[in-house]
């Protein structure tokens, strides 16, 4: 139970580290489709399936980021109020009544 909850803590760490590796990946394959392909093609033909295959690599990488970012979203919206793992839950325990 516990390896469950340390796990379940650290989704969205490991989320936005999981978007931000893919982003740095998607800005590489733009830099290799408007910088690298031009300078090493040839031919025509060349630097086309250049940009294809480095355009491909690039959107590769966005819809990544864009799918973690929904399973983030999923995992946020199907947490229980007592599985937080800030305060265990204790902030949505009722208080005992004053009154009679």
């Amino acid at each position: 139970m516990r390896t469950r909850s340390w796990i379940e803590s650290r989704i969205p760490f490991f989320g936005k580290a999981g978007i931000l590796l893919s982003g740095v990946a998607a800005v590489a394959g733009m830099f290799i489709t408007l910088v690298r392909v031009p300078a090493l093609a040839s031919t025509k033909l060349e630097e086309l399936l250049g940009t294809l295959q480095a355009g491909a690599f690039t959107l590769l990488f966005v819809v990544l980021a864009l799918l973690i970012h929904l399973t983030l979203l999923v995992v946020e919206a199907t947490r229980q109020p007592g599985d937080s793992c800030i305060g265990g839950g204790t902030e949505m325990k009722r208080r005992p009544s004053t009154g009679a």
